[in-house]
């Protein structure tokens, strides 16, 4: 027996072996998702206490005829701030959205030529309530004469988490003054001062079996729909999809 006849069984196997592994990777790198700029506002009325709730989602296509994507999944990256006086704000919504099915999965498997829709956001715009006399609230209610607070429709803006809206996504607050950093965490943010802030912001898709997309927020599309539910009353309001991303 000569070498060729022992390596020839070698080689042969090492050749499928590399043959395999190149073709999952170019399998893997065929991109086949196309994320939809246009994002759908659905409205939820309350009545029984005023308040109206507006979901805003966006959706994602799997283009291929012959391809499965695996475990997608869904991300926010979003970072604003402005200096208010002698205060700077810094605030960072940062991590993994959810799937608006059933128990609101944080990652999915798309057929070939299916669309399934994901939570960006909710804003819930409430009855007439009480609210500190703080910057916003000066800038957007009247004050009531004597008293250091204003009656308004308090409308804020929350993020869900992997988990759903049932544990929203946190949002870290950096506020900086002259002589002192103080950083909080809150649930949701008025949206008067989210429209007030300087955004940058991108929604990543990523999956076991597809590269990463990534498509930048055209914040100020966001922002033109967001004054529309602030200052429109819900029974006037008419709310039809509005292209959010710059590159999907």
């Amino acid at each position: 027996m000569n070498w060729f006849d022992i390596l020839s069984p070698v080689i042969s196997l090492a050749s499928a072996v590399i043959g395999y592994l190149l073709s999952r990777y170019l399998w893997n790198r065929i991109n086949v998702l196309a994320l939809n700029g246009d994002v759908d506002i659905l409205p939820k009325e309350v009545s029984l206490y005023g308040t109206s709730t507006f979901f805003f989602r966006l959706s994602v296509q799997n283009k291929s005829k012959f391809k499965v994507a695996r475990g997608v999944k869904p991300a926010l990256r979003l970072k604003g701030q402005k200096t208010f006086g002698n205060t700077h704000y810094e605030i960072t919504i940062s991590g993994g959205l959810c799937w608006a099915e059933l128990g609101n999965p944080s990652k999915v498997d798309i057929n070939c030529g299916e669309e399934t829709v994901f939570d960006l956001c909710r804003i819930v715009k409430e009855g007439n309530v009480i609210y500190g006399d703080d910057y916003f609230t000066k800038r957007y209610a009247s004050e009531f004469p004597g008293t250091r607070y204003a009656k308004l429709h308090v409308t804020r803006i929350c993020f869900p988490s992997e988990r759903g809206y049932e544990v929203p996504r946190p949002i870290l607050i950096k506020e900086v003054r002259e002589n002192s950093i103080r950083y909080r965490t809150e649930l949701a943010i008025d949206v008067p001062l989210f429209i007030e802030l300087d955004w940058s912001g991108e929604i990543i898709l990523t999956a076991e079996n597809n590269p990463a997309r990534v498509a930048r927020l055209n914040i100020d599309a966001l922002k033109c729909v967001l004054r529309r539910i602030l200052e429109t009353p819900a029974e006037e309001l008419e709310l039809s999809p509005v292209n959010i991303l710059q590159d999907p």
